[in-house]
């Protein structure tokens, strides 16, 4: 169920933005709760990067001269470097974490909570930034919600999915391009581009997620790719989970993972 109260914020914010800008690009804003900065809400427009006079008075984020997060090429498809890809420094995402960033400085133990909402789903460049921003600021949780088709999905508490960085962008990227109506191939294709798994069982929780992100869009999952995941889970149960220095929360997680993807394999 959509926060009504985190709505009205974000309803509050787009009506400050300028006729041209309603409907174009992307819109977002976030609820932080942080005592260490000056403002607690913030939003963005990537179409809008100075004070220009029609937003001026409204604190929108714009492009800052100086940051520690830094913005990669993507292309209109999501591919990192595409023909005709773009510096995504001009992202919402991008914009308000940079601003952030700036506030907090080297205050690298606060420990508080960035609520974040962007109509368009996060591209490979902003997820990266928000990966940075978590890195500079591990106590920081951060929350996701993003708008597709209408309907407001919560991504993520970052925290929870700390412990490995493919599983990271797997997770989140895993979205966009189901959403998008790609085949589990070529959306597995894509996730595995993006972070090549770093060992087995970084392998072994990849393909899990994999599954039940899958499952959770709606997805079919097809015989073969059961099998697959059948193995991957017989392989789980067969590791010397010793030597990977998990703690009790990193463990919990993944069974709850291999525990839902076997619901859906029963099917």
């Amino acid at each position: 169920m959509a926060d009504v109260n985190f709505l009205n914020i974000s309803n509050k914010y787009k009506n400050k933005l300028p006729q041209w800008a309603i409907g174009k690009g992307n819109f977002g804003c976030a609820q932080v709760t942080i005592e260490d900065i000056t403002k607690n809400e913030y939003f963005a427009h990537s179409a809008i990067q100075a004070e220009i006079e029609s937003v001026k008075g409204t604190w929108i984020s714009i492009k800052l001269d100086s940051t520690l997060l830094k913005a990669i090429k993507v292309d209109g498809n999501n591919v990192v470097g595409g023909a005709g890809a773009w510096l995504r420094d001009v992202d919402t995402e991008f914009k308000i974490l940079s601003e952030i960033q700036n506030q907090l400085g080297t205050k690298y133990n606060t420990v508080d909570k960035i609520k974040f909402f962007t109509e368009l789903e996060c591209c490979p460049s902003c997820l990266d930034v928000i990966k940075q921003f978590f890195k500079l600021y591990p106590n920081i949780d951060i929350e996701i919600i993003y708008k597709i088709k209408k309907i407001e999905r919560r991504l993520y508490l970052m925290n929870k999915y700390n412990f490995y960085e493919s599983k990271f962008r797997t997770l989140e990227s895993f979205y966009m391009w189901v959403e998008q109506g790609s085949t589990y191939d070529v959306a597995a294709s894509q996730c595995m581009y993006y972070d090549q798994p770093q060992n087995e069982l970084d392998e072994i929780v990849m393909s899990i997620t994999i599954g039940t992100r899958f499952a959770r869009c709606g997805k079919a999952l097809g015989d073969d790719f059961k099998q697959v995941l059948k193995k991957k889970i017989e392989s789980f149960n067969m590791l010397d989970l010793s030597k990977y220095n998990l703690n009790e929360e990193e463990l919990k997680v993944f069974k709850e993972e291999i525990s839902e993807v076997s619901g859906y394999i029963s099917n």
